[in-house]
């Protein structure tokens, strides 16, 4: 028998595994802290993880036109024209990415059939052929039912309010063209005065620039049931004056039939049918996908109600285009569907990096473009738009470079704003290496003390729960007095600052939008992000290398090479001249 161990263990099953492994049971001890008697910790290669890792993201990518029953997936698992797939891959591969991985782990290194397996991955057994013998201990959390049901009970009131209040505002439909999502919860920025407002992250300087033609199209998605649901006042209350919020629910009740949903149900009941007869006789990994996707059949249930009752909102009203970010997302995807099945013009925005792990962007070349992505795909650059073009396989034609939204803001800051000499930004993080960490704090911190005119200001990332503490107590050890941890605004700090210092911060890109000096902490010389490998920011290796390019840049004015600033901001953001909604706006309106 081989003993996998890959969760916390009880007292009890530690006594139990320590007397098999004394009667001579093979074993292996895998990403665990508890305690076994002389076995030490054993974790998979990470060459091994990236290698079946790509190997399982390229069988998610193509698996929409894998051959069953001599059909391609994409048209046995679908509704009407809705592919369904896409709405499930990027859960898919998330929830099944690590089984596949410790599964092709424990076939390639052990040649035993027999394995208990110690594991909160539930869905493991899926991954091995019938003649392996695995028996599974989890050991999850259950949640408390009455904490769930409180959550149904919380978001059936907040939809009840939220229709209710929509039935007195006069949304005046008949004139409106466009519609843009509202889908995160709005953050503290900045508005054109430089006062703080609260709104949407992606969105807010788009919305300024709307009118009466437009609305903003509100979606709260349903809570997680385990998760407490909390009424927030941005829930109900529209600040924005210049246009109107529409709530999705008032679409959603208005438009919702039981008649559609018995056609749903009944529908996908056919389908489920056939997804079980291929699971009979297809290979390992294909059953276990799509075993995934039956376990989300309320899931996808769900999502087609929503797509039907919008389809026909949509439809009765005549709309031009419908602006989403996210909109390859789950969540967002079959409100984009509906709109392109109502025949309104869609676009997506990009609202994040993209990399190889994004599937949302991610398509396969055999792919229906219409059946996956928008329209048209705002992104910031052009290092953004040749990633969609090879990597995701989008037409050139499909993607259009505008810039990032949040940088509208900038120019705005630099006119009003003075840029203080003596004032450096250290943007910390949390950081999985905590001796890293303090020393990057000692030295940003010592830098102060040596430099007594230095005006330090440490801004505190959002997960930096006891960071004031963290840093006010190694403050008063080096005995340092020049500093304050600010909770400002992070693009009006950047903007009086002289220069801005971090370790591995996106905050860096922040930095460079506003074209200040760049000062990467990078240790171990890796420069996780290629801050220093771009030449877009100064990398210090110690103390002393740290304080010596600090006192030039404050004392001598040493500045990075312009031509490296301004390729860096064409490849990842276009243009910092706060037009990115204009543009945005120029082709939604008036493209045809």
């Amino acid at each position: 028998m081989l003993i996998i161990i890959d969760r916390e263990l009880s007292e009890q099953e530690e006594e139990y595994i320590n007397e098999l492994l004394i009667r001579g049971v093979k074993y292996i001890f895998l990403q665990t802290n508890s305690y076994i008697n002389n076995v030490d910790k054993l974790d998979i290669p990470n060459n091994f993880y990236v290698e079946k890792t790509d190997e399982f993201l390229n069988k998610i990518i193509e698996f929409p036109h894998k051959i069953f029953n001599s059909s391609a997936f994409n048209n046995i698992y679908k509704y009407n024209k809705i592919k369904l797939f896409y709405y499930h891959k990027f859960r898919v591969f998330h929830s099944l990415k690590e089984n596949f991985v410790l599964s092709e782990f424990i076939k390639a290194n052990y040649n035993s059939k027999e394995i208990l397996l110690y594991s909160n991955k539930n869905n493991i057994k899926d991954f091995f052929k019938s003649d392996y013998i695995v028996k599974l201990i989890s050991k999850k959390k259950k949640q408390n039912k009455r904490e769930k049901y409180l959550t149904i009970i919380k978001y059936s009131i907040f939809v009840f309010i939220r229709y209710f209040i929509s039935l007195f505002r006069n949304y005046n439909l008949k004139n409106i063209k466009h519609l843009v999502i509202e889908n995160t919860k709005p953050i503290k920025l900045i508005d054109k005065n430089l006062n703080i407002k609260y709104d949407n992250v992606i969105f807010s300087y788009l919305y300024d620039k709307l009118n009466s033609d437009a609305l903003v199209f509100n979606v709260i998605d349903i809570p997680k049931s385990h998760k407490d649901f909390k009424f927030l006042k941005y829930y109900f209350i529209n600040t924005r004056k210049n246009v109107k919020t529409f709530y999705y629910e008032n679409a959603f009740i208005n438009n919702f039939s039981f008649k559609a949903y018995k056609r749903i149900k009944n529908q996908l009941k056919k389908v489920n049918v056939t997804l079980n007869e291929i699971i009979i006789n297809a290979e390992v990994v294909d059953a276990a996908i799509i075993k995934e996707l039956l376990a989300l059949n309320k899931t996808t249930v769900f999502y087609l109600v929503r797509y039907e009752s919008l389809f026909k909102f949509f439809n009765k009203h005549n709309f031009k285009t419908f602006v989403a970010t996210d909109e390859n997302g789950s969540l967002t995807k079959g409100i984009v569907d509906a709109a392109k099945s109502a025949n309104i013009k869609t676009y997506g925005t990009q609202h994040g990096g993209m990399g190889k792990l994004t599937l949302s962007y991610i398509l396969s070349k055999k792919d229906n473009l219409q059946d996956v992505i928008p329209s048209k795909t705002f992104v910031w650059g052009e290092y953004w738009k040749d990633f969609l073009i090879k990597s995701g396989n989008y037409p050139a034609e499909s993607v259009e470079i505008v810039g990032q939204l949040r940088t509208d803001i900038i120019p705005k800051i630099k006119s009003k704003i003075e840029e203080k000499p003596n004032t450096i930004i250290f943007a910390s993080q949390p950081m999985p290496n905590l001796e890293y960490k303090k020393r990057a704090a000692i030295d940003v911190l010592n830098l102060a003390k040596q430099n007594p005119s230095i005006n330090l200001i440490i801004k505190l990332h959002p997960f930096e729960y006891d960071g004031i503490d963290y840093y006010n107590k190694i403050a008063n050890e080096l005995d340092v007095h020049n500093y304050i941890i600010s909770k400002d605004d992070l693009y009006l700090l950047i903007g009086e600052s002289k220069m801005v210092i971090t370790c591995f911060s996106t905050v860096g890109a922040e930095a460079i939008y506003f074209k200040k000096p760049l000062v990467i902490i990078d240790y171990k010389n890796e420069d996780l992000l290629k801050y220093i490998k771009s030449k877009i920011a100064f990398g210090v290796y110690n103390f002393n290398d740290l304080n010596k390019i600090s006192n030039q840049i404050i004392n001598q004015g040493v500045k990075l090479n312009k031509i490296d600033i301004d390729n860096y901001i064409n490849n990842y953001a276009y243009k910092i001249d706060g037009k990115v909604s204009e543009r945005i706006i120029q082709t939604v309106y008036y493209e045809k």
